[in-house]
């Protein structure tokens, strides 16, 4: 089902995409380094603030380990070309939509 979903190709990689999947994964490493590390400023942003006061610290850096993660799977599926399979790797001109599989340039 997953593969019906998902399509991985082997397509020209447009310049963007090293960029934001690079930023994904130097997050990543980031967020784990602050989930393993000393510091308490990190645990000072809100939504983590309010699941260390409900939960205690072990749980915030559980938080900020499950934002590792998944920053790290984006980046992962950014850079390997993952894409939905309606998703075309190119994209449209700007401005056109797609009608019934022809274009259609909206003015």
């Amino acid at each position: 089902m997953l593969a019906a979903i998902y399509s991985i190709e082997r397509s020209e990689m447009s310049y963007d995409e090293p960029l934001v999947g690079s930023l994904a994964i130097a997050f990543a490493v980031v967020s784990s380094v602050i989930a393993v590390g000393p510091w308490s400023s990190p645990y000072q942003l809100r939504s983590i603030a309010a699941v260390r006061g409900r939960f205690g610290k072990p749980a915030a850096r559980c938080v900020w380990l499950a934002v590792a993660i998944a920053a790290f799977t984006a980046g992962m599926a950014i850079l390997s070309g993952t894409r939905p399979s309606y998703a075309e790797p190119g994209g449209a001109e700007p401005g056109a939509a797609e009608l019934g599989g022809v274009h259609a340039i909206e003015h």
